[in-house]
């Protein structure tokens, strides 16, 4: 009998020390809960001061204008030399004249080569070779 009771102490011993463990693990987890929501709670309100300081930048830059007030201005299909059915608006007479100086002025810039044959000249002296 006094075997039984021993057996039974140190069952209710070896309980109460895994109820005990039990307890300070579960402790232990609500305090790293705790601070992990302490911890998104400040970065969350990092964030959001980050958010206002960039929003209030970015209003400064703009000059508060509004976006619709921000865009260039419209360009037309004549900006472009067509007209609203998109053929090609005719050319005045400045813009023909134009176009011919730009050619006349890039063929009298373009060398003449003689095409005849080429003699060869020597890197030390420069006398010609055949």
């Amino acid at each position: 009998m006094a075997s039984n009771m021993v057996g039974k102490l140190q069952r209710l011993v070896s309980s109460v020390k895994q109820e005990l463990n039990t307890q300070i693990e579960l402790e232990e987890l609500r305090k790293a809960k705790q601070e992990f929501e302490s911890a998104a709670s400040q970065f969350k309100d990092d964030l959001k001061d980050i958010g206002g300081n960039t929003q209030n930048d970015l209003n400064e830059i703009s000059d508060g204008l509004k976006p619709w007030e921000r865009l260039p201005e419209q360009r037309t299909p004549a900006d472009f030399g067509v007209d609203e059915h998109g053929n090609p608006l005719p050319q005045t007479e400045k813009r023909a004249n134009r176009g011919n100086r730009i050619r006349r002025q890039r063929t009298a810039r373009r060398p003449r080569f003689d095409h005849g044959p080429r003699r060869r000249q020597c890197l030390r002296c420069g006398q010609s070779m055949a």
